[in-house]
């Protein structure tokens, strides 16, 4: 998402279901994508000598060979899974993967390679810090929750573990009495340590939300600060509600009422988030999150006739958009 001002550019990357796609990137945020998660790696162009009027001389063997991001992530791949076929015990191969394949919008694969790192090292502290880490990365919150509180167990000392559990308590489940929990024990392991009280403002900022929303039901931008950390938690109908409060405050900013339609949608409610989408249209014509939303939501709904609608509005308000030829690409396969 952008800051300031907020917009969702799309739906968070999870069915209404709450399940996770396999999909490609979400875009992943802030983060990430729902229903078609586009990740294509670009290539690197390189200028030829023909093209200025020079003669070319061949390569250069004094000069490195450009490669694309595509080519270089294939042969990162390639170099851990022989380190792997060595050594299917190596654990550092096994959460490096995961991290290639989680910047490759590859969910599954990468969610499967952090838990065969925790098959193989389950008393390792260090493996299931990191793991935390990445699953949190990845919105698999409860997990990355677990893992970092398994860490903890592990290591009493260490404050990794401590951080990485209050990160996934806040950031993806958005739980709080977990974060209190691993910020009372990250005060114990290093009380005056930089990072601790990093996270103690931050618990404090995130309370102050809850406690201005609750106190001030009718101020509009407590509403909407707490609807957005709601959404960033994917705690979908706490969202909605927060933000239906601000909108009956005050409609018309087509920022909230696109977020607003984008947690309806993760609900499961698809005619509903749609009519916020035409109703951020509305507010502002230009809005051309609002219309990427509905690409996105008639496609992942499997409606294409709807999908085509909305991609010729995206195509007016931003001809531009370095997605509109994937969705081109989907639209002709489903219709063929």
């Amino acid at each position: 998402m952008s800051h300031p001002p907020r917009k969702k550019t799309r739906p968070a990357s999870t069915s209404p279901s709450g399940k996770p796609h396999t999909e490609p990137l979400a875009w992943l945020a802030g983060g990430v994508v729902l229903g078609v998660l586009i990740g294509v790696l670009g290539s690197v162009a390189v200028l030829r000598p023909e093209s200025l009027g020079l003669e070319s001389r061949g390569p250069d063997p004094g000069r490195s060979v450009a490669v694309s991001p595509a080519q270089a992530t294939s042969a990162r791949i390639e170099n851990l899974r022989q380190r792997l076929a060595t050594d299917p015990g190596d654990t550092g191969a096994l959460l490096e993967l995961a991290e290639v394949f989680a910047q490759a919008g590859q969910v599954d694969q990468a969610v499967a390679h952090v838990e065969r790192a925790l098959e193989v090292a389950p008393g390792d502290a260090g493996v299931h810090t990191r793991a935390a880490r990445l699953l949190s990365n990845l919105h698999r919150s409860a997990e990355a929750l677990a893992a970092a509180r398994r860490a903890m167990e592990l290591d009493g000392n260490a404050l990794a573990p401590a951080l990485a559990a209050f990160d996934a308590a806040i950031h993806g489940t958005g739980d709080l009495d977990a974060a209190r929990e691993a910020l009372a024990e990250a005060r114990r392991r290093a009380p005056t340590n930089a990072a601790v009280a990093r996270a103690a403002a931050r618990l404090e900022q995130i309370e102050s939300l809850f406690r201005a929303a609750r106190e001030n039901p009718a101020d509009y931008d407590a509403q909407v600060k707490l609807g957005n950390f709601l959404y960033d938690a994917h705690r979908w109908a706490e969202a909605a509600e927060a933000y239906a409060r601000a909108l009956a405050i005050r409609d018309g900013d087509p920022n909230v009422i696109t977020d607003y339609g984008t947690t309806l949608f993760n609900q499961g409610k698809i005619q509903e988030a749609l009519g916020q989408f035409e109703h951020a249209l509305f507010a502002d014509p230009q809005h051309w999150q609002a219309a990427y939303n509905g690409v996105v939501v008639t496609m992942n709904a499997g409606d294409t006739t709807a999908a085509r609608l909305w991609l010729d509005r995206l195509r007016q308000i931003r001809p531009d958009h370095p997605e509109i030829p994937q969705f081109e690409r989907s639209l002709e396969s489903a219709g063929s």
